[in-house]
């Protein structure tokens, strides 16, 4: 028996205006799963056209498959009882799509494709599932000016895509193999997440007021062009070989970030936009570069909480920095240019850390066995503790007032035929044993 469409679906319709009203409206006929192509499913009779509205309303779950290519002026999912199913080989096109009924794109297994395309208007607050077997295989395509992915949205399944203008509150999962794809997407809020083995594609996405949780195996995929603020990492972040992300203001990660995986070759680069601090645990990793942290323009700061380690690695720009660094085995980490105003620079088992340019005060430096600084003649260092005995291997180095040195000072080593320079700016008092 029919079911027939409720006051406030009538409402709702109502308040499209009179543009909509303007064309048929056809109503889904029963709470019975049925195939959109037949007319008998329809109040009146008839399949909903390129100027018709669908209205998929009832009080019980049913699913409305599509399979084939169709255009519908204005699909409405009054209710989430409602499911709208894209099969594969089948293509929607539809001028306006709302509501807060579901939406599923693929069966999981057909290599054919399923597409819903949104040309004018899409407001989605409900549950969707991308089921392709590959990532082109589910997609949502919004080709208009603006479309909105509710709060009450949760997209999950095998792999798909959305792409196009929308903004998004939703909350978006991979949790196991497959890919699921919002590129160039604006994210204002809701939940990240990756785990399984589950890649998540964020390239030149916007994501703000959001949460990204990173579960184990976790996979994302980021460019330059990826801008995260004012946002909570659960979970740690890696940066992988061959990729870039820009962190914003407000970027929170207390499970810390790591730049590059381990034995990598390849260069992956955190970019900072101007005047932000990080403060949190990064780690270098990688067998070459190790990867970089770049400041873009100028004014970005590490903060007193900020601990930066590993082997390999850079940070780039004009950093102000009070954060402790450490490298503690072979390769080098550079630091060149650094302004640093307080924190700790730590190196030893060979770890190197090129301090060239590099302008310090109420800082440590801790300089343990198999040390290794990188100087030159605008490295300046003053007011601030050197612990341990400190060698400068060739290259040149200028103390300013306040440089207390707590174990002995090396110049130059046997056997090293660079020349090394020691400069001391005027009026500075030197007390400890050089050799």
């Amino acid at each position: 028996p029919r079911v027939p469409i409720s006051p406030l679906v009538v409402a709702g319709l109502g308040a499209l205006g009179s543009a909509a009203w303007a064309q048929s409206t056809i109503e889904w006929a029963s709470p019975l799963d049925g195939d959109f192509a037949v007319a008998s499913n329809w109040l009146p009779m008839a399949v909903p056209g390129a100027r018709d509205t669908a209205v998929l309303d009832g009080f019980a779950p049913y699913v409305v498959s599509v399979n084939a290519a169709r255009m519908v002026e204005t699909v409405l999912l009054p209710t989430p009882q409602a499911t709208l199913f894209v099969r594969p080989g089948a293509e929607l096109t539809v001028d306006d799509l709302e509501g807060e009924g579901t939406l599923r794109l693929g069966d999981g297994s057909s290599t054919n494709p399923a597409e819903l395309l949104v040309e004018n208007r899409g407001e989605i607050d409900a549950e969707i599932f991308l089921n392709g077997t590959r990532l082109a295989r589910a997609r949502i395509v919004g080709l208009g000016s603006s479309h909105r992915l509710g709060p009450n949205t949760v997209v999950t399944g095998t792999s798909g895509s959305i792409t196009g203008p929308w903004t998004s509150e939703a909350t978006i999962l991979k949790d196991g193999p497959g890919v699921l794809s919002l590129s160039g997407i604006e994210i204002v809020g809701g939940t990240l997440r990756s785990s399984g083995g589950g890649l998540l594609v964020l390239s030149g996405a916007s994501i703000s007021d959001a949460t990204i949780e990173v579960g184990t195996d976790a996979r994302f995929v980021t460019n330059q062009s990826t801008v995260v603020s004012d946002t909570s990492i659960v979970g740690e972040f890696t940066v992988r070989s061959g990729q870039d992300i820009t962190f914003g203001d407000g970027v929170v990660f207390p499970d810390g970030l790591v730049i590059n995986e381990p034995g990598s070759i390849g260069d992956a680069r955190l970019f900072v936009e101007e005047g932000v601090t990080l403060n949190g645990e990064i780690r270098f990793e990688g067998s070459t570069s190790g990867g970089q942290i770049i400041g873009i323009d100028d004014g970005q700061r590490l903060g007193p909480d900020a601990v930066i380690t590993g082997e390999r690695g850079a940070i780039v720009g004009q950093w102000t920095s009070e954060a402790t660094i450490i490298n503690d085995g072979p390769g080098g980490i550079f630091l060149a240019g650094l302004n640093v105003v307080g924190g700790t620079l730590h190196s030893s088992g060979g770890g190197r850390l090129d301090i060239a340019g590099a302008k310090i005060r109420n800082a440590t430096i801790e300089s343990g066995p198999g040390s290794a600084f990188r100087t030159t003649t605008d490295t300046n260092i003053s007011d601030t503790t050197v612990v341990g005995d400190f060698a400068l291997e060739g290259g040149r180095l200028t103390f300013g007032d306040g440089v207390e040195l707590l174990g002995d000072l090396t110049i130059g080593l046997p056997g090293v035929a660079a020349q090394t320079q020691l400069y001391v700016e005027d009026e500075v008092t030197l007390n400890s044993p050089i050799r």
